[in-house]
């Protein structure tokens, strides 16, 4: 906002919802349009009852700094990290949320704290951060230790599924947007102190600031990019048992999971149980998002066990 207060949202794991409540979109938006530091967007969270689990990442300009506000449909708290960084994905860290039963789960069995563990890691690579340092981060599609875990996984930062990303810089309001595909194409970067001060729009005309663009990723000039987009077609191809080589779909992205998955499950509703299971089998020796579906994978497998000997 003009007094140079981002919000940005993240999702916990919630319980179904047994009333209405607000949500969480107009929470944010209230804080963006009421608060001007920390504390006015901590005691705003504070007034309203929303009906999901939800981190608020509040960077302030007025502040210098940035904190979680932690927010349930019961309880509050908010975390600081007393460090010159933070780090947010989609479980709880505050004393008060960060044992509960619900954040352990979600901690155990999504991608979160993978996620949160590689940007760790991609943030002690960096000296001095700049914000085309934070864009390569946005952007980035490895695993662990820089492991491959396949283009589109859930564990990478870049799952190659976003509409966009944007990176704040409070203190001198500007922000830079990334553009389609999927973070990939170049950021381009907004004056707000310029925006703001306008008094409408007299034309139709770009308002970023062409000096400020961040490159876009040379990985859409690459055949594993093309790859991917084909990766994407034919997966939706074989979703509907139309006709795709299955070596071939899975030479366009071998080291994910689900590439695996898609033609087990492809191969099972063709009643080639043995094919499947070897399909599943490979699945499992990937790096596999969540373990949901690990389990699918392994009763699959099973499956694939009992028809074959039936």
């Amino acid at each position: 906002n003009e007094k140079g207060l981002a919000v940005t949202i993240n999702a916990d794991k919630s319980g179904i919802p047994s009333a209405s409540a607000t949500p969480v979109s107009l929470v944010a938006r209230e804080i963006l349009q009421y608060a001007k530091n920390i504390s006015e967007a901590y005691k705003i969270a504070a007034g309203r009852k929303m009906f999901v689990s939800e981190s608020f990442l509040i960077s302030s300009g007025e502040d210098h700094k940035s904190v979680v506000i932690e927010k349930t449909p019961d309880t509050l708290d908010l975390y600081d990290s007393e460090k010159n960084f933070i780090v947010c994905t989609n479980h709880f860290q505050s004393n008060g949320l960060k044992a509960t039963l619900p954040n352990k789960e979600q901690i155990d069995q999504s991608a979160s704290s993978y996620r949160y563990e590689r940007v760790l890691e991609l943030l002690n690579s960096i000296d001095t951060n700049t914000v085309e340092k934070t864009a390569a981060l946005l952007r980035d599609q490895g695993g662990l230790a820089n492991t491959d875990i396949g283009m589109g996984n859930e564990k990478a930062v870049n799952q190659l599924i976003a509409h966009h990303s944007i990176i704040f810089e409070p203190e001198k309001l500007r922000v830079w947007v990334s553009t389609s595909p999927w973070q990939l194409g170049p950021y381009v970067s907004y004056d707000l102190d310029k925006i703001f001060s306008m008094n409408g729009m007299k034309q139709d005309r770009e308002i970023i600031d062409d000096s400020l663009t961040v490159a876009a990723d040379p990985f859409l000039a690459t055949d594993a990019f093309r790859n991917f987009v084909k990766f994407r077609k034919e997966g939706l191809i074989l979703k509907s048992d139309g006709n795709v080589d299955l070596d071939q779909f899975i030479a366009l992205n071998p080291n994910y999971y689900h590439t695996y998955v898609l033609a087990g499950d492809y191969s099972f509703r063709k009643k080639d149980f043995e094919k499947a299971k070897v399909y599943f089998e490979m699945a499992l020796t990937k790096v596999v998002a969540t373990k949901k579906e690990e389990l699918y994978i392994q009763a699959q497998i099973e499956k694939c066990k009992k028809k074959k000997n039936s």
